[in-house]
């Protein structure tokens, strides 16, 4: 991973559909974890309740958000192009980083019986869904965050 871009954000808003997608990176010298990092950036504290993800799955995890919404399974954007956003997203960040959700975003639902079980997760924003990545480095902080609404 790459330490070269500057800070920066990027928002996207799609108001009909009720999904609102936010990518913020930031240079700190001193960070204290993942809740500081998500306040930092406007989310909810969630303590204890982050889940800590290696690199990979923190790509998979972005990928599966931004392919499709999380309140009906809709397509938001090809898979291709959602793995392409989440990489160059978490090449931003030097290889000391550390990755975070607040959700089983990546876990196929579970089927008991008649019932369907989706993902679990802690809300970090006031939205019906949401979920991302939160990335700590020693330096450098950033979030990939997505609102849906149903």
């Amino acid at each position: 991973m790459s330490d070269e871009k500057p800070p920066g954000n990027l928002l996207l808003n799609f108001p009909a559909d009720g999904h609102r997608i936010g990518a913020r990176w930031n240079y700190l010298s001193q960070i204290e974890g993942p809740d500081d990092v998500g306040t930092t950036f406007g989310l909810i504290s969630l303590k204890e309740n982050w889940i800590a993800v290696d690199g990979e799955r923190a790509r998979h995890i972005l990928s599966k958000l931004l392919h499709r919404n999380m309140a009906y399974g809709n397509e938001r954007m090809d898979s291709s192009l959602a793995s392409e956003v989440a990489k160059t997203f978490l090449d931003t960040f030097p290889d000391d980083a550390s990755f975070f959700t607040n959700g089983t975003w990546d876990e196929e639902p579970q089927t008991t019986g008649a019932t369907t079980f989706g993902p679990q997760w802690s809300p970090a924003t006031s939205a019906t869904f949401d979920g991302g990545i939160i990335v700590c480095s020693k330096t450098k902080i950033g979030i990939f965050w997505i609102e849906d609404e149903d």
